[in-house]
């Protein structure tokens, strides 16, 4: 009564709601509506209730997590369906919905115009043949409309293919992983004894008769080949035709492309029947080494003995050494194979070593039994730990701590293998040369072996501490890692990469701006600037012009310089020579300069082009050589003719395939560029003389300089003596070529080498 009276006060706004297992069902009573379904967080849902059906109960009359059932209609996929569920299904942690809409689909509706359903029954799966195979007796009238596509029910079908009824369940047909009938996939046979299909499909129409005929009957309990799918994994019993051994074995082993047979002419079981030949002849008793049979530990075996054991087993034996008396576990394999392994404390170099302080033989391959007792003597008791010389083989590829005995005094770290193998390596710090220098500034041994201690106090002090990162103390004096320096002579401090070798060895070589080897290319640098002697006209240099980070560079310049690649030095040098031998052979003849002053030097000067020819020689309508600065292109309205030389390393063909664009291709695009110009090439192969791939009457030149006594002079080149008349001969062909392309100017390409 006080309970009914709480109620009608909180419907009438009137004092305070004191529910607390229930709702009262007030709409603005802030203790109840909370705890209502009506104040689910999902609206949509609480949207789908039905008032009728739920007997005209609302959503805040009802709590949230309650176990009634109440209806709702669904506002998804489902196309409106109806459904009853209880609360706390849907606002619980897993959280359900329409039993329609569900996946997989939960419920099916009665209505056979109902799309949806439809859809997600077994009748509207993809393979309509599939559901054509229904077999609506056996199913008790049940039909696919009746029955969700991914049920786990299990119905009956009838196969097409092999006319069999069969059992599975829905979700294994329409899943991910689909099957379908048991006796076209092997997996059933019928008792139909005249039935081909499967009879086919049974171990008795297995292709090898043979293996056949060996099933045992009476050991597979009456089962004969035909009872049993050639597919089958449950073992059974068979007798081999070659061994008369009774093993089991499964028919899809036996069956399969590289099948398993008898166990017993596998080599992987023995018979326990002493008198069986075959089967002795494949156990370890038999092995052709009897030595190795009698050093068999049957004790510690187990009682197992070499009978019983085939001889490639994996099994591990114990063996008791006839040399050495050590017992030791090994597997037979190892043992019987080619390339067999035994008593691991005989091995050479030695596998293990007992722990008997009285064994000789173990001694002696320890390194404590190494016959230099000085190395064994500056074994480092306290940085090796508890080990020591006894408990290591002498050749072992470990590393230790020993203290050197030569003086040094330095601790360091070796494997035994190099102390007391063939090199006979010792201490690092003292090798000739050395391996490493320790950070103790006043060891004076590490001090006279670093570049620190280097007789020519005036290079140590040209050092870069800026650049290197590293102490002169820090590397050896002859290393052969490249160091930065800043010279201190008449090339006015720059700054060279040198490797410690070359300074400190025998060709002390130093820097190589004051030698004129190389030049930085900055146009404030007077000493530099002196050494470029190529050609210069109105200060603008001309004829192979290279645009680096310091500025225009011609082709002598650019060589000399640290932004020239090997690739690159190597080329413009062999061009340089190359055009000083053409001015040499024409010195003496009119208008003999010519050829040794082209218009432009690996530059781009063709116009809507970024080819860079090697040398390219434009005339204009006097028949004169064009004098131009090579970062302009060519004027076509005063260029009368053109004629292109290619200097080529290596074989025409090799240098066609080489480039990205192929020589007839640069061609053609060149002449349709130049128009009415007619333009010549003239391709010419001057190859290194130790080139193999080259043609021996192409190969000419070595690099180095032959005759200048500066060192260093990597860049240029020179002909080697007996190769001399060649060169000239093949100079002389290009000229001659040159002159017949001037003359005639027929647009011809001409091609001296192979």
């Amino acid at each position: 009564m006080l309970s009914l009276m709480r109620v009608k006060k909180a419907r009438r706004g009137g004092g305070t709601c004191s529910f607390r297992r229930g709702v009262c069902g007030t709409l603005d009573c802030a203790n109840c509506f909370s705890r209502s379904f009506a104040a689910f967080e999902d609206a949509s849902k609480v949207a789908c209730w039905m008032t009728e059906r739920n007997n005209g109960l609302h959503p805040s009359q009802v709590c949230l997590g309650t176990d009634t059932r109440c209806w709702f209609k669904c506002d998804g996929v489902c196309s409106g369906h109806t459904f009853q569920t209880q609360l706390k299904n849907i606002t619980g942690r897993d959280r359900t919905w329409c039993p329609y809409c569900a996946v997989p689909t939960q419920r099916l509706c009665d209505d056979p115009d109902c799309g949806h359903c439809l859809g997600r029954s077994f009748a509207g799966f993809e393979d309509s043949g599939k559901v054509e195979c229904w077999s609506k007796e056996r199913n008790g009238g049940l039909t696919p409309r009746d029955v969700s596509m991914g049920c786990n029910k299990e119905i009956w079908f009838c196969c097409k293919q092999c006319g069999h009824d069969f059992q599975s369940n829905l979700n294994s047909i329409t899943g991910l992983c689909r099957t379908w009938c048991t006796y076209c996939a092997g997996k059933a046979l019928c008792s139909d004894s005249n039935c081909q299909h499967c009879f086919q499909r049974s171990f008795a129409a297995f292709e090898d008769v043979g293996k056949v005929e060996c099933w045992v009957k009476e050991g597979n309990n009456g089962l004969t080949p035909r009872d049993v799918a050639m597919a089958c994994n449950t073992k059974f019993w068979f007798c081999c035709d070659q061994c008369n051994h009774d093993f089991q074995q499964c028919p899809c082993d036996v069956t399969k492309v590289k099948g398993t047979w008898c166990p017993y002419c596998g080599g992987k079981a023995l018979c326990d029947n002493p008198g069986c030949q075959y089967c002795f002849q494949r156990s370890f008793a038999a092995f052709k080494d009897n030595g190795k049979v009698e050093c068999w530990s049957t004790e510690q075996n187990g009682g197992l003995t070499p009978r019983n054991v085939t001889m490639a087993s994996n099994k591990k034996i114990w063996f008791q050494c006839s040399q050495c008396a050590h017992p030791f576990e090994t597997s037979l394999k190892c043992v019987t194979r080619t390339n067999a392994s035994w008593c691991p404390y005989c091995a050479v170099p030695t596998q293990r070593l007992c722990d008997d302080p009285d064994c000789g033989h173990c001694l002696g391959r320890s390194f404590a039994g190494f016959d230099d007792a000085l190395k064994v003597a500056c074994w480092s008791a306290e940085r090796n730990g508890s080990i020591t010389p006894r408990q290591v083989a002498m050749r072992s590829g470990s590393g230790f701590w020993f203290v050197c005995d030569g003086g040094c005094n330095h601790a360091f770290w070796a494997t035994l293998v190099n102390i007391t193998g063939p090199a006979r390596q010792w201490c690092p710090y003292c090798a000739v040369p050395s391996h490493i220098l320790c950070q103790n500034s006043d060891c004076q041994h590490c001090f006279h072996r670093s570049f620190a201690s280097f007789e020519d106090a005036r290079k140590v002090a040209c050092w870069s501490m800026e650049s290197n990162k590293l102490t002169p103390r820090q590397v050896f004096i002859r290393s052969d890692a490249k160091y930065t320096f800043v010279c201190d002579g008449p090339c006015n401090g720059h700054s060279f990469d040198a490797s410690l070798y070359n300074i400190a060895g025998e060709g002390r070589k130093w820097c190589p701006y004051c030698s004129r080897n190389r030049v930085c290319g900055k146009e404030s640098c007077e000493w530099c600037g002196a050494a470029c002697t190529m050609c210069v006209l109105d200060c603008d240099p001309r004829r192979g012009v290279h645009n680096t980070k310091d500025g225009p560079m011609c082709a002598a310049h650019f060589i000399r310089s640290p932004h020239c690649t090997l690739q690159q030095r190597a080329k413009i040098s062999l061009e340089i020579h190359f055009i000083a031998s053409m001015e040499v052979m024409c010195s003496d003849r009119p208008g003999g300069s010519t050829w040794a002053q082209p218009t432009s030097w690996d530059c781009a000067v063709l116009p809507g082009l970024s080819y860079k020819p090697d040398l390219i020689w434009a005339f204009d309508t006097h028949g004169n050589v064009l004098q131009m600065a090579s970062s302009r292109k060519i004027d076509l309205g005063i260029v009368t003719r053109v004629i292109i030389l290619e200097v080529l390393e290596v074989g025409i063909r090799q240098h066609s395939r080489a480039r990205t664009v192929s020589d007839e291709r640069r061609e053609s695009e060149i002449r349709m560029t130049l128009l009415s110009v007619p333009v010549d090439f003239v391709y010419v192969v001057v190859a290194a003389y130790n080139h193999k791939g080259a043609h021996a009457e192409d190969r000419f030149f070595a690099r180095g300089c032959a005759t200048d006594p500066v060192p260093g002079k990597e860049y240029e080149y020179h002909i080697v003596p007996e190769r001399q008349s060649a060169w000239r001969t093949r100079v002389s062909m290009v000229v001659e070529s040159l002159d017949r392309a001037y003359t005639a100017a027929t647009g011809t390409t001409i091609w001296i080498g192979h």
